[in-house]
C-alpha cells in the first residue's frame, strides 16, 4: 500500500515538474518575444548600435584634437649647424660647421588642433546621421518581417490543431463504424467489403493524423526559433481561437487602402537616395579651403651626461591659424564625383521601382483578402448544406431507410467541408497579415 502511494507521489511530482516547465504563450506574447529575442533582430539591433557609435565618432571631427608627445634621442655624434667662419673665430673658412647640443636630448610637447572650416567633415557627419537612421529603419523593417512570420506560424499551428481535432473526431466515428461493420458481418447481416472499406478509411485518417502531427511539430519548432525560445523548452498556446478572430477591423481596412506611407523599406530606400546625395556634395566640397587653429607648448633639454641633474628645461609655445586650399589632386575628385552621381541615379531608379512594386503588392493584398472572404462565405454555405444532408441521412438511418455506408459518407463529407471552412478562415487571416505588412502597419 505504501509502495503504491510512493509511486503515485513520484508520478505526480514528475507531472507537476513538466507542467511548471511548460511555457504558455499567446499571439501577442509570441510577437513580443520575437521582436526582442529573435537572433536576427538582435544582430540588427547591434548594427543599429554600431551606427549610433559611428555617428558619435563622426561628430568628433569638429571637436578639438589634443595630443601629448615625448621623445628621447641619444646622439653618438653631436648635431652640427653651419655658420659663417668669421662668427666663430675662423676667418679662413667662409662656412664653418659647429657642434651644438648634447649627446642626450629630451623633448616633450602638447599640440592642439581645432577645425574652424571643414565642409567635407560636415557632410561626413550628415552621412553618418543618415546611416544611423537607415540602420534604425532596417531594424524596424526586420521586426515587421519577423512579426509577419510569427502571425503565419501561429495561425498555421492553430489551423493544424483544429484540423487535428476534426480528424480525431472523424477517426472516432469511423472506428465505431468499423466496429459495427465487423459485428454485422459476423452476424451475416453485412458484406465483407463494407468492413474492408471502413478499415481503409480508418487507416487513411490515421495516416493523415500522423502527417499533421509531424507538420505541427515542425511549425512549433519554427515558432520557438523565431521567438528565441530554447528548442528543448515545451510550449503551449492559450488562444487557439485566434484564427477565428478578425485581425483587421473596418477602420483599419479603410486606412490600408492605397497607403504605403508606413512601408519601412521605402523609407530605407529614401535614405539611400539622401546618402548618395550627401556623398556627391562631400566630393564637391573637397575643393573648398580648410581652416583650422593650432597651437603647441614644448619642453626640451640636452646634456652630454645622461645622469646630469642640472638639466635646463627651456619652453617654447605658439598658436596660429592654418589655411589649406586644394589646387590639383590628379583628377581624383572628378572621378569620385561622377561615380557618386551614378550611384544616385541607381538609387532613384530603385526607389521608383520599389514604390511601384509596393503599390501593386498592396492592391494585390486587398484583392486576395476580398477573394478569401468571398471563399469563406461559399464554404460557410457548403457547411450548412453538409450539416443538413447529414441530418437527413442520420434520420433515415435511424429509421432503417439508409445504410451505415451512406451515413459514413455524409459524415466524411461534413468533416471535409468543416476543414475547408477552417482553411478559408485561415486564408483570411493570412491575407490580413499580408495586407498589414504591405501597408507597413503590421503590429510588432
Amino acid at each position: 500500500m505504501y509502495i503504491k502511494i510512493l509511486i503515485l507521489a513520484l508520478l505526480m511530482a514528475v507531472y507537476i515538474k513538466q507542467a511548471s516547465s511548460q511555457t504558455v504563450i499567446t499571439l501577442d506574447s509570441a510577437i513580443y518575444h520575437s521582436t526582442h529575442y529573435n537572433s536576427k533582430v538582435q544582430i540588427e539591433d547591434y548594427e543599429y548600435q554600431k551606427a549610433q557609435l559611428a555617428f558619435k565618432e563622426s561628430k568628433s571631427l569638429y571637436k578639438p584634437e589634443i595630443n601629448l608627445n615625448g621623445s628621447y634621442n641619444k646622439y653618438f655624434n653631436k648635431q652640427v649647424i653651419f655658420m659663417p667662419g668669421s662668427l666663430v673665430g675662423n676667418t679662413s673658412t667662409p662656412v664653418a660647421d659647429v657642434a651644438v647640443g648634447g649627446y642626450n636630448a629630451f623633448n616633450a610637447y602638447v599640440s592642439f588642433v581645432q577645425q574652424i572650416l571643414n565642409v567635407p567633415a560636415i557632410y561626413q557627419i550628415k552621412q553618418s546621421r543618415i546611416a544611423k537612421e537607415s540602420a534604425r529603419l532596417n531594424s524596424e523593417y526586420l521586426k515587421q518581417q519577423v512579426a509577419k512570420d510569427i502571425y503565419i506560424r501561429y495561425y498555421t499551428i492553430a489551423l493544424y490543431n483544429k484540423q487535428l481535432d476534426l480528424l480525431k473526431n472523424s477517426l472516432s466515428r469511423n472506428m465505431k463504424a468499423l466496429s459495427d461493420a465487423k459485428s454485422l458481418y459476423y452476424q451475416g447481416k453485412a458484406l465483407k467489403t463494407d468492413t474492408l472499406n471502413y478499415h481503409i478509411v480508418v487507416q487513411n485518417v490515421l495516416i493523415a493524423i500522423t502527417a499533421l502531427k509531424n507538420e505541427l511539430s515542425h511549425e512549433t519548432n519554427e515558432l520557438q526559433r523565431l521567438c528565441g525560445f530554447d528548442l528543448s523548452e515545451s510550449i503551449s498556446f492559450s488562444d487557439t481561437q485566434s484564427i477565428n478572430r478578425p485581425l483587421i477591423n473596418r477602420e483599419q481596412k479603410a486606412d490600408t487602402t492605397g497607403s504605403i506611407a508606413g512601408r519601412q523599406d521605402i523609407e530605407i530606400q529614401k535614405k539611400n537616395v539622401s546618402l548618395a546625395t550627401a556623398q556627391i556634395k562631400q566630393a564637391q566640397s573637397y575643393r573648398l579651403p580648410k581652416l583650422s587653429v593650432l597651437g603647441q607648448y614644448q619642453l626640451q633639454a640636452q646634456a652630454d651626461n645622461l645622469m646630469n641633474d642640472r638639466y635646463n628645461w627651456p619652453t617654447s609655445s605658439f598658436i596660429g591659424v592654418q589655411l589649406s586650399i586644394p589646387i590639383y589632386e590628379g583628377n581624383r575628385l572628378n572621378n569620385k564625383n561622377k561615380s557618386y552621381k551614378h550611384t544616385l541615379a541607381q538609387e532613384l531608379i530603385a526607389l521608383d521601382n520599389m514604390t511601384k512594386e509596393a503599390i501593386i503588392s498592396l492592391k494585390y493584398a486587398h484583392d486576395k483578402l476580398h477573394e478569401a472572404m468571398w471563399q469563406n462565405k461559399i464554404e460557410s454555405n457548403k457547411v450548412v448544406a453538409a450539416e443538413a444532408n447529414y441530418e437527413i441521412i442520420n434520420n433515415r438511418y435511424s429509421k432503417g431507410l439508409a445504410s451505415r455506408l451512406e451515413l459514413s459518407d455524409a459524415e466524411l463529407s461534413l468533416s471535409k467541408e468543416k476543414i475547408a471552412l477552417l482553411t478559408s478562415e485561415y486564408n483570411i487571416r493570412l491575407a490580413e497579415v499580408q495586407l498589414l505588412f504591405e501597408s507597413g502597419k503590421i503590429k510588432q
